[in-house]
This record gives C-alpha cells, sequence and structure tokens, in this order.
C-alpha cells in the first residue's frame, strides 16, 4: 500500500471520530481481498492468515516486525505448501489493512501508527519475496531452450524483467519479437515489451549450448506501478521451432533510479 493512503485513512479516521459518515470502503484502502482457489481447506486457511495478522498488532519496531513476520508466513507455508505463497503474504497484509481500518478501539493516531507498520511489513514482505524468488517463480523448458525468470521490478514508466536463457541440446540462434511478448498484472492492465537485450546485445543472439545467458526485458507501463503480474508471456523465435513460455503470479520490486 503507498503511503499516501494512511495519511487519508488518518483523517478519514478523524471525520469518523467527530460523527462524520465515512466515504471510503475498505476496498478503497486495502484493496480488493486476495483469493484463493488452488487450496484445499480454504476456511483454514483464512483462519489462519487472519490470527497471523492480529499478531502483526503486538509487534514494535523494524526488527520485530521482520522476525514476527517471517516465523508466521513461513508457518502458513508450510501448513498449506499447496497454497500461492504470494497470494498468501497479500492476504495478510489486505487482513491486517482490513483489522486496522475497521478497529472501534483505536484511536486516530493508533490507527495511523499501524498503518505505518503496515508500510514496513510490506517492504519486508519484498525482500523477503526477492531472497526467496526461485520458490516463487517456476522455471520454463520448451524446445529445449530453458528460461528462468530471475525477477521484475519497476517504475513508474517501465517495468523491467530479468531473465536467463540457456541452449540444452544445440547452440540455437534466438530473437525476441516485441509482437510477441507482453505481460498483464493482477487487476487487468496489460503491459507491452518495450525493448530487449540478450547478453548485453540487441534482439537476436547465439546461445552456446549449457552456457546461462542473461536477458533482460523491459516493458511501457505508462505510469502504472504494479505489485503482481499475473501472467508474463514469452515467445522466442528460433530456427525451426517457437519456444513459448508463461510464467504467472510474479512479485514486482522496486527498481531504485
Amino acid at each position: 500500500m503507498m503511503l499516501w493512503r494512511f495519511f487519508l485513512v488518518f483523517f478519514i479516521a478523524l471525520w469518523t471520530e467527530d460523527s462524520r459518515s465515512q466515504t471510503l470502503s475498505i476496498e478503497d484502502v486495502c484493496g480488493q481481498r486476495p483469493i484463493t482457489t488452488n487450496v484445499e481447506r480454504v476456511g483454514s486457511l483464512q483462519t489462519t492468515v487472519d490470527a497471523t495478522a492480529r499478531t502483526l498488532f503486538g509487534a514494535r519496531g523494524k526488527a520485530d516486525l521482520d522476525i514476527v513476520y517471517r516465523e508466521r508466513i513461513n508457518d502458513i507455508f508450510s501448513k498449506y505448501p499447496d497454497a500461492d505463497r504470494t497470494v498468501i503474504a497479500r492476504s495478510v497484509i489486505y487482513t491486517y489493512c482490513a483489522l486496522i481500518y475497521s478497529a472501534k478501539d483505536l484511536s486516530s493516531l493508533q490507527k495511523l501508527e499501524e498503518f505505518r507498520k503496515m508500510d514496513i511489513i510490506s517492504k519486508i514482505q519484498a525482500g523477503f519475496f526477492d531472497r526467496s524468488r526461485i520458490e516463487f517463480v517456476d522455471k520454463q523448458i520448451s524446445h529445449q531452450i530453458e528460461v528462468n525468470l530471475a525477477a521484475c521490478n519497476a517504475l513508474p514508466s517501465f517495468l523491467q524483467c530479468s531473465f536467463v536463457f540457456k541452449a540444452m541440446q544445440d547452440d540455437a540462434y534466438v530473437e525476441i519479437n516485441k509482437r510477441k511478448v507482453n505481460a498483464s498484472d493482477d487487476v487487468g492492465n496489460f503491459f507491452e515489451m518495450q525493448n530487449a537485450r540478450i547478453a548485453n546485445g540487441g534482439y537476436r543472439h547465439l546461445l552456446v549450448k549449457g552456457v546461462e545467458t542473461p536477458v533482460v526485458i523491459d516493458f511501457s507501463t505508462a505510469g502504472i506501478f504494479p505489485s503482481l503480474l499475473s501472467r508474463l508471456h514469452l515467445e522466442i523465435e528460433k530456427e525451426g521451432s517457437d519456444p513459448i513460455v508463461v510464467f504467472r503470479n510474479i512479485p514486482v520490486g522496486e527498481l531504485s533510479n
């Protein structure tokens, strides 16, 4: 959640204390509730997520928040191995936000402090995913070309995803066609490829068998700052075949200027 929303909620809370009508819903402030559909015991999972979110109220300071968040989120991952980990983490943040927003026993200043803690937790979560990304992003192999997605990061003007390509069987020339590469986020925004670099070169490159080759692809975002890519489609032109790989549920970090 962006920090400006915290202050917006702070002023809404002040209005509420003055018996004025509340103008924003939980969805306006916290976004849509993440939906988990690929796990059994969904009700039990939500109960665990709720309990985890409530423990965050007792944490104080960044170090304490870091320890509590990591312990709790890893505990959920171990109990529900078939669940989407990105959705679980987003569910914890959403639930914590909703609890803060609807709390009747917190003053406006206390709510603001909890929202500030949530901002810290969101950053811890982003860093946690970045260090654990191999667990969240699948390696794809198509037509003897192995494609690993290393990370996706964004600025308001563009989104950058880093890959590693490897020819599995023979040396192969590959080319990235910008008309055949695109991505979309979890709220339906569509991003077209803007630029690509294979091994610090251009769109076409010879992959030597067994050699890992870095690839960077930039997407135009038109000022949108996605936090999660629901789908990334990459079609690679290769003599005799066109390998196609699709990655899903990719957490997006933030590029430094």
